[in-house]
């Protein structure tokens, strides 16, 4: 194990910078906090107090998952452009449906870098995979989005979910954004976490044998220790680049 990232989880929105605080001081490698990127350029108060708690804070993450309004995302716009005047990077969790508005909010912050978790979350355990497809297309065409493939699992049956439910998945999400901007953290109990990582090997493997992939274990190895690489070099941040961090 490389390092450990420290991911916000939701915390009462007044206990924000409490939670970043107790975070640092568990010594993470880095911390993804949260923050009121909704209050448009008055959240700079915040940042400005955030970003002082510990430089391991690395980005900021929503769960935009659990928003009732479809339009959420674009509500987050005015804030998300002034997270690289921070050097900060901003995780996007959400379920498929909300995946069209996301990719307005990327589009239109072209000088952020945004990380898609888990896949934009799409429909394992129904086997659907239109429109997300052609969304995941249009995320990966934007150059400051990177891809997170873990996680999906918790999309799938539960019970009974194989690697090769996963399959289509994770290979269209390889052929999208290209294994230098794919990245797999392992948070999951044991058996879960083995068997999607092996899913994640075996699918970069078939990409590999069409010319697609160059190295499938590479795949297998990608975390988010690419968005502490990018943060450590002062200036603009780039798309993110990769090998193994386990996130809590």
């Amino acid at each position: 194990m490389d390092g450990i990232v420290y991911v916000q989880v939701d915390v009462t929105p007044a206990y924000g910078l409490l939670e970043a605080r107790w975070a640092a001081a568990q010594q993470p490698t880095a911390i993804v906090a949260w923050a009121p990127l909704e209050d448009g350029p008055v959240v700079r108060s915040y940042l400005d107090a955030l970003v002082h708690v510990d430089s391991r804070i690395k980005g900021i993450r929503r769960l935009m998952q659990s928003e009732s309004d479809p339009d959420f995302p674009l509500q987050l716009i005015d804030g998300l452009r002034l997270l690289p005047t921070y050097d900060l990077s901003f995780d996007i969790c959400i379920r498929e449906g909300q995946l069209a508005r996301s990719i307005d909010m990327v589009r239109a912050c072209p000088e952020t870098q945004f990380v898609l978790d888990h896949m934009g979350k799409p429909g394992v355990q129904a086997h659907v995979l239109d429109p997300w497809r052609a969304e995941i297309e249009q995320m990966a065409a934007l150059p400051t989005s990177v891809c997170k493939v873990s996680g999906i699992v918790t999309e799938a049956d539960h019970e009974h979910w194989t690697p090769e439910d996963l399959a289509p998945y994770i290979t269209h999400v390889l052929q999208a954004f290209g294994e230098e901007r794919v990245l797999f953290r392992r948070r999951l109990a044991g058996g879960h976490a083995r068997r999607e990582l092996l899913a994640v090997g075996r699918n970069a493997e078939r990409l590999q044998h069409q010319s697609e992939v160059v190295e499938c274990q590479r795949a297998a190895r990608l975390s988010t220790n690419r968005v502490m690489r990018r943060s450590a070099s002062p200036g603009r941040r780039r798309a993110p680049s990769a090998p193994t961090i386990h996130r809590q």
